[in-house]
């Protein structure tokens, strides 16, 4: 038996307008775009986006606006996401970071502390689950990672369905646990936005037929960005 976690994220083109200066002691709503620049992103789809930078009528200030899923961070949100969730089930930084890694991207250990600390510093009641102990792989962007559980090692990897859904799987469980698991994971990948369901060995990882926001494309707690 497989779990699968599911990650949506809204279309990386989009770019909202502001309605008003985002500086405190200003909130001014006459805001002109200045220019149009190129950010380049750590991610699985995505090696750049563009960015709206807009100047402030009043205070003279400048602050970019930045696609859905995008912040100031020079990793996307999803990633820093599934870093986050596979930390919460039980691995270390450095465990998260080669997993990562196996799975074609690149945060060293780290960028998986700042990951984490940044969130869980603005999050109240997390509690981590030690439930995958150790990881291994086989080398970089090799497509696949082991995560030990239970004193079985399971395989893990990750799908990508266009740039808007990405599935994690978990496979190697047995029937008998499967369910009992997917109660453990559910509250933590409330956490990162993800949602969990269980598939059958053989059976083929489809994404959504239709798409479904959710909050993989929020951005994290504590986030603010000028």
């Amino acid at each position: 038996m497989r779990l699968v976690f599911t990650f949506h994220w809204d279309d990386p083109k989009g770019i909202p307008h502001p309605t008003r200066c985002p500086y405190p002691g200003c909130n001014s709503t006459q805001v002109r775009l200045r220019q149009v620049v190129k950010k380049l992103v750590r991610d699985a789809v995505c090696e750049e986006v563009w960015a709206h930078r807009y100047q402030c009528l009043v205070c003279g200030r400048t602050f970019r606006v930045y696609p859905s899923g995008v912040s100031r961070a020079h990793t996307s949100q999803r990633v820093q996401k599934v870093a986050l969730l596979l930390y919460l089930l039980g691995l270390s930084y450095g465990a998260v970071a080669r997993v990562l890694d196996a799975l074609g991207i690149y945060l060293c250990k780290s960028q998986v502390y700042g990951v984490v600390h940044n969130t869980l510093a603005h999050t109240q009641g997390v509690r981590r689950e030690s439930l995958f102990q150790r990881a291994r792989v086989s080398g970089p962007s090799c497509g696949m990672a082991a995560v030990q559980y239970g004193g079985r090692w399971l395989s893990v990897r990750l799908h990508i369905h266009g740039s808007r859904c990405w599935t994690v799987e978990v496979s190697g469980l047995l029937p008998d646990e499967v369910q009992s698991l997917r109660q453990r994971v559910e509250p933590l990948a409330s956490i990162v936005g993800a949602q969990v369901r269980t598939v059958g060995e053989g059976s083929p990882i489809r994404g959504p037929k239709q798409r479904v926001k959710s909050a993989i494309c929020a951005p994290l707690p504590g986030g603010g960005d000028l």
